[in-house]
């Protein structure tokens, strides 16, 4: 545009400018209007909210300073009435466009009730109109300021069904006299006194303004005195306001025989509905779930308050007789003024009708005094008429003739008698009387200035009380009694421990389907605006990222199991790889029984009660073929190294060991113990090249570990009493109904075994789920600390699960523990969860992460220069401000909320319902879901106990001799070179089964010998026979 260099510049896309704190994208939300959560997000400390509400009400002193200032310097001028009509209409205005129901009328009314305000105020030039205005401001705005504080008090976590009710009686407050609810009893009469109060203060100011002379009204209208400062009525008007709720308790609670609230009770709630009125959602987040006032927004309520104040102050200007007696004077002296020209009578030719009323010399003062006959005569001061002082000259000036008269006898009747005290004091006595009285004029400028001075600092004060004073007449009972009632004070954190369950169960009971099917994770650590998520991205799978201690478990993976469970339509998994104590398992259990859902556990540790787990007796398995059966348990049991040359090989020799192993049982192996067995036999494996059966020695090892834990061996032929094997964990079954399982395996106590058995859990879910009939149930399944779990196969089991209604949350400490010498699985992990979460980034790499990911904004790069010039002071400067690309994250933010023990960084990827944040990752402020003194009690709790349901593994008895048939345990490859009859010496076969030897010996069984002592002895021997056979070589001798 031709106004507007600028315009045609180019300008950095929409995209860019993203907010730093809140990125909500809110034009990609759902109809967010059923939305039932109704969180009062304050944004900001409870000392920052209060200094804001101070600050506030310090701008709106100094808005009322300038507006009676500006009134009482356009008085002079015969403008003020103006001015104050043109600030009381704006105000007027103001009120019926902040208003929320008044807002949603016509702008016609608004048209027509703005120009008739403003001519009646001109029109009149008296305090009526301006009284009415205010009348409608105190009233409406006190209202509104009640209405705030009661429906802020009522949202979350008060239960929706009582804040309903409780709403529908503030409804119902001006409809009727008396009202049931406490606190609201004759609440119309508390707004009824705000009326009477200010009615009162203005009558009392007409009557004092009635019963004053000429004099005295003209004098406080000189030196700008108030009638206030007399009568004091503006100043009884407060104590009144002040003084009613006080008086009106007392009265209904001796009415209804209760006790009463105390007075400072009141003022501590009313200090807090003040700050609330004044800060809460300063920010004015647009956030799902946040509450909105009935009061109108943050401006609203500002805009609200500057038009009460506006019209206070114009009501004290108006209060002011100054202008209305210099128009009186004006008129008086005016000779176009049609009133004064009809009642002045006519004048004879000698003397000229001039406008002027007085006229004097240097040595006498003369006044032109009208008499009977019309004729204007001069007049001479007598004698003994006391010299004036420049004040009093000045209001003779502007006073009525006949006030003159009256005046200037009431200086002569106070002069002494000299006729009665002699010579002397006919000499004397003048001079003396007028010392006193210059004396007591002096002193009686002392309170005139003092009055004079302080008019400003009562124009800064007085309006902004009376808006105080209105509001605590209407809110201060409702607000005693109910600051009772509620658990939160105002400017205090909602979200914390107390309050975390009623929030929850208010998502959970909301109408609103999105609502309902979400998560409460937490509230943005900028605008204390909630953060709902959908529990469909968790679906998707979730990476908590957290050093130890940063709360990673009690404030992500509590929070989110916790609310899991809750649903009651899903199942639960959670995989413990820490199991450092049973906080999150008794938590679990808790939370299983209010959902009235089964709650299973499993344990690797010794003399605790656990439910069995048999991986080989798991009901889906038998619809397997064999060869996938053996690919589900080496990928469990980490067998599969990879594809390429030298890891194939052994993976495939793995493979082979136990296909044959399996094969050789057809009705199936139900035990680890039985397999660790069979791979001992030399008869299923007669198939497989030697150099297999070596290089799938890695199998046997892994068996032999897992063949220890009784509870993943349980079998009905090792006595295992009928009732636990009926209870035992079947993974199918978390398919078919919502369950809680638990696996807490202790890694202290067995790092290797513990892994094994949470890979075997996992592929267990995941085939359950593959064979599953019918609809699935939707499953979540949880790891703590699952890099202990790392394998190359973790990806496709991500990918697999999400087609399968398995939900993973994933958790551990570093990026770094993802990355092995064998696998990367940090990109795996990146590509394959929708939510992540970081607790604690101490990695430079993660830090350096978090801010490239978190996106670009706009701002404002501000440059300063000086040029000192020479000695004579000719040196300039400069400021210039650029608007440049910067990361929305720094590493100071990621810093500093990583730090914090309860803010973590966020980021949703392909936003989803109430979850609509773009992509981009923010702060959150988290919350215990319980206190301290409950995680001590949980942390303590004894092991559960089910009794008939559950088995209690004990230390296994010695082992007893190996049969003859059985071949002792492998050694490990990696200790033990050489052939596999002396890297695994072979126990005596039976003479039936015995191969015939390569040097023709007979058959038979060969000699038993003794065991020996030494384990590497086989392998010394080996080293002797091969130094010999080349020793044999080298001399051309035969082996």
């Amino acid at each position: 545009m031709w106004w507007n260099p600028l315009a045609k510049l180019p300008r950095w896309p929409s995209t860019v400018r993203q907010p730093i704190g809140n990125p909500l994208q809110a034009d990609r939300l759902p109809d967010t209007s059923g939305v039932e959560l109704e969180y009062p997000a304050r944004g900001g400390s409870p000392e920052q909210n209060r200094a804001h509400a101070r600050l506030l009400l310090l701008w709106y002193a100094l808005v009322s300073f300038a507006i009676g200032a500006s009134g009482m310097l356009l008085q002079g001028l015969l403008v003020s009435f103006v001015f104050c009509a043109f600030v009381s209409t704006a105000a007027f205005i103001l009120i019926f466009r902040n208003d929320p129901v008044f807002r949603r009328r016509s702008w016609a009314w608004l048209l027509v009730g703005g120009p008739v305000l403003f001519v009646a105020l001109i029109t009149f030039r008296e305090p009526v109109p301006y009284l009415l205005v205010c009348l409608l401001a105190g009233v409406r705005v006190s209202d509104l300021f009640a209405s705030h504080y009661f429906h802020l008090k009522t949202t979350a976590p008060l239960p929706k069904s009582r804040a309903t009710t409780l709403r529908s009686l503030w409804a119902r407050r001006t409809r009727s006299l008396f009202t049931a609810a406490k606190g609201l009893e004759f609440y119309t009469l508390a707004a009824l006194s705000i009326v009477a109060v200010l009615v009162f203060v203005y009558a009392r100011d007409a009557g004092h303004r009635q019963g004053r002379t000429g004099d005295d009204r003209h004098l406080e209208a000189i030196v700008w005195l108030y009638p206030y400062l007399h009568s004091g009525s503006l100043l009884l008007g407060l104590l009144l306001l002040f003084a009613t709720p006080w008086l009106g308790e007392h009265l209904i609670a001796f009415l209804f025989a209760r006790r009463p609230v105390g007075f400072r009770t009141m003022v501590r709630a009313f200090r807090e509905a003040v700050t609330d009125w004044f800060a809460y959602n300063r920010h004015e987040a647009v956030a799902v779930g946040v509450f909105r006032s009935p009061s109108g927004t943050y401006r609203q309520r500002c805009r609200l308050t500057l038009a009460t104040v506006a019209a206070f102050s114009c009501l004290m200007v108006q209060f002011s007789d100054r202008e209305r007696v210099a128009w009186d004077m004006f008129q008086e002296v005016n000779p176009l003024n049609p009133r004064r020209r009809d009642a002045e009578p006519a004048r004879p030719s000698p003397f000229d009708p001039s406008p002027s009323l007085f006229d004097f010399d240097e040595t006498t003062l003369r006044f032109a005094e009208p008499n009977p006959s019309g004729m204007i005569r001069p007049v001479s001061y007598q004698p003994e008429a006391p010299p004036l002082e420049p004040w009093q000259e000045a209001l003779l000036k502007r006073m009525r003739p006949e006030q003159r008269a009256e005046y200037l006898e009431r200086l002569r009747a106070r002069q002494p008698r000299a006729d009665v005290e002699g010579p002397e004091a006919a000499t004397a006595a003048p001079q003396q009387e007028s010392d006193w009285e210059r004396f007591w004029s002096r002193l009686w400028d002392i309170p005139v200035w003092l009055a004079i001075a302080g008019v400003p600092v009562l124009f800064a004060v007085v309006p902004p009380l009376y808006f105080l004073a209105c509001c605590f007449a209407t809110t201060a009972r409702v607000a005693g009694l109910w600051s009772q009632e509620f658990r939160t004070e105002s400017g205090k954190k909602l979200l914390n421990t107390e309050t975390w369950d009623d929030l929850v169960d208010r998502v959970r009971a909301s109408g609103d389907r999105i609502e309902k099917e979400s998560l409460l994770l937490g509230v943005n650590a900028q605008d204390d605006s909630p953060v709902i998520v959908p529990r469909s991205v968790f679906q998707e799978h979730a990476h908590l990222l957290g050093d130890s201690g940063s709360g990673k478990t009690s404030l992500g993976i509590a929070s989110l199991l916790t609310q899991f469970i809750r649903f009651g339509d899903c199942s639960v998994v959670v995989i413990d790889l820490k199991g450092d104590d049973i906080a999150l398992m008794e938590g679990a259990r808790i939370e299983a029984e209010r959902a009235g859902i089964r709650f299973r556990w499993f344990t690797n540790e010794l003399d605790r009660s656990t439910y069995v787990f048999n991986p080989l007796l798991q009901s889906h398995l038998p619809r397997l073929s064999l060869y996938q059966r053996t690919d589900i348990l080496t990928s469990s049991l980490g067998l599969q190294y990879g594809t390429d040359y030298g890891r194939g090989y052994f993976s495939d020799a793995n493979s082979e060991m136990l296909y044959h192993a399996l094969k050789s049982r057809p009705e199936g192996i139900p035990s680890f113990v039985e397999l660790a067995a069979v791979l001992r036999e030399k008869a299923p494996f007669r198939g497989v090249p030697e150099d297999l059966r070596s290089a799938g020695s890695h199998l046997s090892a892994i068996i032999n570990r897992l063949a220890d834990t009784k509870a993943l061996n349980a079998t009905t032929k090792d006595g295992c009493p009928e009732s636990a094997m009926a209870s035992a964990i079947d993974m199918p079954d978390v398919f078919r109904a919502p369950q809680v399982l638990y696996f807490h395996l202790a890694s202290a106590i067995g790092m290797a075994s513990t892994a094994e058995i949470a890979r075997l859990a996992l592929y267990s879910l995941l085939t359950a789920a593959k064979t599953a009939q019918g609809e699935r149930t939707q499953v979540y399944l949880v790891i703590d600390e699952f890099q202990r779990i790392v394998s190359n196969n973790l990806e496709l089991f991500l990918q697999q699960a999400r087609s399968l209604n398995i939900g993973v949350i994933l958790a551990n400490q570093t990026l770094g523990d993802l990355k092995t010498a064998d696998v990367d699985l940090i990109p795996t992990v990146r590509a394959n969860t929708r939510f992540r979460q970081i607790f604690a980034a101490s990695d430079l790499v993660e830090q350096e992460e978090i801010v490239k990911t978190s996106g670009e904004t706009t701002v404002y790069s501000r440059a300063w220069s000086q040029y000192l010039g020479n000695m004579f002071g000719t040196g300039t400067f400069s400021l210039s401000l650029s608007e440049t690309l910067s990361p929305r994250l720094r590493v100071n933010d990621v810093l500093l909320a990583t730090d914090h023990p309860q803010q973590s960084i966020v980021q949703v990827r392909r936003g989803h319902g109430y979850a609509q944040f773009g992509g981009f990752p923010f702060v959150m402020t988290s919350s215990f879901h319980i206190t301290q003194q409950e995680y001590e009690r949980r942390k303590r709790a004894p092991w559960p106990e089910r009794d008939g349901e559950t088995i209690h593994p004990t230390l296994l008895a010695p082992p007893v001799p190996r049969s003859p048939t059985i071949e002792p345990e492998p050694p490990s490859p990696g200790l033990l070179v050489g052939p596999p009859e002396v890297a695994a010496p072979k126990a005596p076969e039976d003479p039936t089964h015995a191969e015939p030897t390569t040097t023709g010996a007979a058959t038979g069984p060969p000699p038993t010998t003794a065991p020996e002592p030494d384990p590497f002895a086989a392998l010394t021997r080996y080293q002797e026979e091969r130094k010999k056979t080349r020793t044999r070589k080298k001399k051309g001798e035969s082996p």
